[in-house]
């Protein structure tokens, strides 16, 4: 009689052992983007709000300029840059302003594309962060509400969701460079 040889029990356990440690480090290697990502658009939805209650506290109107690698804001009085903050390398940020898209470059050479108003008014924008396949959206429809997206990740490289900017188009980033001359240059930064 002929004796059938089978996989140990060791055996079995050993290989599903192998397989959840490598499939936990793949899923472990994939939301690195989005936490960044996610980071940093908390950090600024959290700036921009702060800005908003200071304009009505203070009375004053407050500009935001932004740039491809960064924003600051400028008290309407012509006073110096109150503060600034620059996006870690990798991250790149795509504006729109009343629905057009605006060409970016150094955010501290250029006057603010977007105002904050004491009554409660703002410029109508959207803000969009991207890094590698993932994009986190931010839009203020021209008071002080800033909406914001979860962040959504494609499984192909620069497709992104629809709808980055006011106008309703129907494109994300691919869209937008598309639309923009020279933005797959301008908008990636080092180590991107």
């Amino acid at each position: 009689m002929r004796r059938i040889r089978g996989f140990t029990l060791l055996e079995i356990i050993l290989v599903l052992l192998l397989l959840g440690v490598t499939s936990g480090l793949v899923m472990l290697s994939f939301p690195a983007d989005e936490k960044a990502l996610a980071r940093q658009g908390e950090r600024l939805n959290h700036w921009l709000n702060a800005l908003a209650e200071r304009a009505e506290r203070e009375g004053v109107s407050y500009g935001v300029a932004f740039g491809s690698g960064g924003w600051r804001s400028v008290a309407a009085a012509g006073q110096a840059s109150r503060e600034a903050y620059a996006l870690p390398d990798g991250i790149a940020l795509w504006l729109s302003v009343e629905g057009q898209t605006v060409a970016l470059d150094d955010a501290a050479a250029r006057p603010p594309q977007v105002w904050l108003y004491p009554g409660g008014e703002t410029t109508a924008f959207s803000v969009a962060l991207s890094q590698g396949r993932c994009l986190w959206r931010l839009q203020a429809p021209g008071y002080f509400v800033f909406e914001t997206t979860d962040i959504r990740c494609d499984d192909a490289e620069n497709e992104t969701p629809a709808g980055h900017d006011a106008a309703g188009s129907d494109g994300g980033l691919d869209d937008l460079r598309h639309r923009l001359p020279g933005a797959d240059q301008q908008h990636r930064r080092p180590g991107a």
